[in-house]
């Protein structure tokens, strides 16, 4: 039988947080992330499948992304400071997402889903919210293309220049993507000054039904002639 002594206990123990310290990216600021693995990266954006994961959401209709993202943070922020069913404190997460869909037109109002992601200790047995505008809500797998950036630009001209940008970057090369909404993700506290991330998100396109039956028979056709 295998025996530790108390010293080497000790070394298993840091080396197991330096190892799942490095499987974070940097920018979580030792926070809980939604995990993800990159695909495929250029000089513009990357690519990233999410695993499925439970998060709290509220929806706000408004005019002005920064304003509406403003009040639903402050929703979510309370409800993890204790605005819960059995009233308890829930870690802070990273990103703050926010879904971006715009309206029809200039005088319409758009809306905007903010989102802090469930800490992995919750996913299971989820506090749940006392405020009605609050959901907690689960989201399967999906990949996006993400683009990033620094600095304070979570204003409404930033953030439609960088999706546009991403959103034409991705039409060049030729990529499906939903184009009807698209999402921010902020990782920090509006207090730091240095070192700030930022990143547009937009979902790739699943394959219609029809694509995907091409491909396989396309794919037994290989093997067959192999």
């Amino acid at each position: 039988m295998r025996t530790f002594t108390a010293s080497g206990l000790f070394v298993l123990l840091v080396c197991s947080a330096v190892i799942a310290a490095a499987e974070r990216p940097w920018f979580c600021h030792e926070l809980d992330c939604p995990k993800f693995t990159v695909t495929r990266k250029n000089d513009f954006y990357e690519t990233r499948i999410y695993t499925k994961g439970k998060w709290a959401s509220t929806q706000v209709q408004g005019y002005v992304y920064a304003a509406s993202l403003t009040q639903g943070f402050y929703r979510l922020f309370d409800y993890i400071g204790g605005k819960n069913e059995p009233n308890v404190k829930i870690n802070m997460t990273a990103p703050v997402v926010t879904k971006v869909e715009h309206g029809d037109g200039p005088f319409c109002k758009s809306n905007f889903t903010v989102s802090f992601f469930v800490p992995f200790a919750d996913q299971v047995d989820t506090p749940q919210p006392t405020n009605k505008d609050v959901y907690i809500h689960d989201t399967p797998s999906a990949t996006f293309y993400v683009s990033q950036y620094s600095g304070f630009g979570m204003d409404d001209i930033t953030v439609t220049k960088h999706a546009n940008d991403l959103m034409k970057k991705l039409e060049e090369d030729g990529e499906e993507f939903e184009k009807e909404f698209y999402f921010t993700a902020g990782y920090d506290a509006p207090f730091k000054l240095t070192d700030r991330h930022n990143e547009i998100w937009l979902l790739k396109k699943a394959p219609r039904a029809e694509e995907v039956l091409a491909a396989g028979e396309a794919l037994l056709t290989k093997e067959l002639s192999s």
